[in-house]
């Protein structure tokens, strides 16, 4: 009677703790999200999150107008998200996928559990690494060369529009649940001009 009443209770706790989960996970989508910033912007190891001083225009003209093969650009979006709900919003790990100017930058995955507590507002960082030399083989280089740009902070181009595509998960005992649907955030980018 005992073993049963033991299985009864762990069966309870294992539905409420995963509604739970699920609960915080759903609570997503009613936060609000905006840009806080993009950080930790680099160009083939150059940093240039403050923008490309006097000093760095050599550095960053050679490699942008190099015979690279590749060329990698790694920078960190910022998101706030403010959480209206009167429950936790969390997830286990959530997929992404980003766009700037219309064109899918990456899509990659963050392992990391996330979890902002009802009332309150926490960043949200979302580390992206691409090539740029992949980027214009696949997409018009227009585009790419603008975005380039505005994460500079040079030249006179419009704003860029970032778009940040998230579907979060949960996880009971160790079964993972993905949201049906992405949810979309879009904010403009003007960089450091």
């Amino acid at each position: 009677m005992k073993k049963i009443i033991c299985g009864v209770l762990f069966a309870v706790m294992l539905v409420f703790s995963g509604c739970k989960g699920m609960n915080e996970t759903i609570n997503l989508k009613d936060c609000e999200y905006s840009f806080d910033s993009v950080s930790d912007v680099s160009i083939s190891g150059v940093d240039v999150s403050n923008g490309v001083t006097p000093a760095l225009i050599p550095v960053v003209l050679a490699v942008l107008n190099g015979d690279a093969s590749t060329i990698p650009l790694n920078f960190t979006v910022n998101v706030g998200v403010k959480n209206p709900n009167s429950d936790a919003a969390s997830f286990y790990s959530m997929l992404y996928r980003i766009y700037i100017d219309g064109v899918l930058i990456t899509d990659d995955e963050i392992t990391e559990p996330f979890r902002v507590e009802a009332g309150q507002s926490k960043t949200l960082s979302v580390p992206i690494g691409v090539d740029i030399m992949d980027l214009i083989e696949e997409n018009t280089r227009p585009v790419v060369e603008n975005m380039i740009k505005n994460f500079l902070g040079i030249g006179d181009t419009p704003d860029s529009k970032i778009t940040i595509e998230v579907k979060p998960s949960f996880k009971v005992l160790d079964i993972t649940f993905s949201a049906p649907d992405y949810i979309s955030i879009d904010f403009m980018y003007t960089g450091n001009k």
